[in-house]
């Protein structure tokens, strides 16, 4: 579809949206790791380690998906050509990684890398919303992660995962939201740049990018790896 007549066309989905549904609306979706759109990974910069100069990284490729909902106010849709302005809460995260070799660790791996939404502080953000392909959203991911690693660097076996990432592109399929479709509706791919906290023995301090796509679906994400991490997702 042409740019103009795409415009057009979200255009009018738009205002559909706006004359069905006027007043804050609540839509609630899973946004799901998206194995076809590029890597998920999560990229540990080790070369300032005592382990850099034998493995100057460590990668960790993820599965999963996060749930929440996207708060709107579409009874100033019309009457705002900047966008309108939404919140996000995220209440449910679900991520695994498989197993990788690490030199630092006693059995030569990882473990499996299970994360999860911190029990006591929501996965937050704002979204802008506009018709000409210029949404975005400022995102911050508060999240737990463990594993047999983990569990034998960090006292309590939780490593704390608390990352922000501002003015992400997103792309939106309104033609899709006006059919209540929200499979592949909302996409998006935020990287995430920070650093392991510093208590951490042998790494911490060590720089961090989570990469990720995610793709918005009515259904959760699932993945064998899950098995893993079912009692930790659990909130044990």
């Amino acid at each position: 579809m042409k740019p103009r007549l795409a415009l057009r066309a979200a255009a009018l989905a738009f205002a559909a949206l706006a004359t069905t549904a006027c007043g804050k609306i609540t839509v609630p979706a899973y946004l799901n790791l998206d194995q076809n759109a590029g890597a998920n990974a999560m990229t540990i910069d080790l070369s300032n380690t005592i382990f850099g100069s034998v493995q100057p990284q460590l990668v960790l490729p993820l599965v999963g998906g996060i749930h929440g909902k996207i708060v709107v106010d579409t009874s100033k849709l019309l009457s705002s050509p900047n966008g309108i302005l939404g919140t996000i809460v995220g209440d449910q995260i679900t991520i695994a990684g498989p197993t990788e070799p690490f030199i630092g660790s006693p059995t030569g791996d990882t473990g499996t890398l299970c994360v999860r939404q911190d029990p006591n502080t929501p996965t937050t953000g704002t979204v802008l919303i506009r018709l000409d392909n210029k949404s975005k959203a400022d995102l911050n991911f508060a999240a737990q992660a463990t594993s047999s690693l983990i569990a034998l660097l960090v006292n309590g076996g939780i490593l704390p995962l608390d990352t922000s990432a501002d003015d992400v592109p997103l792309q939106i399929d309104f033609l899709k939201l006006l059919q209540f479709n929200l499979n592949g509706a909302i996409k998006t791919a935020p990287v995430i740049q920070g650093n392991l906290p510093a208590d951490v023995p042998f790494i911490g301090g060590a720089p961090y990018t989570l990469e990720i796509h995610l793709t918005s679906s009515t259904k959760a994400s699932s993945d064998p790896l899950f098995a893993d991490c079912s009692s930790f997702f659990q909130g044990n």
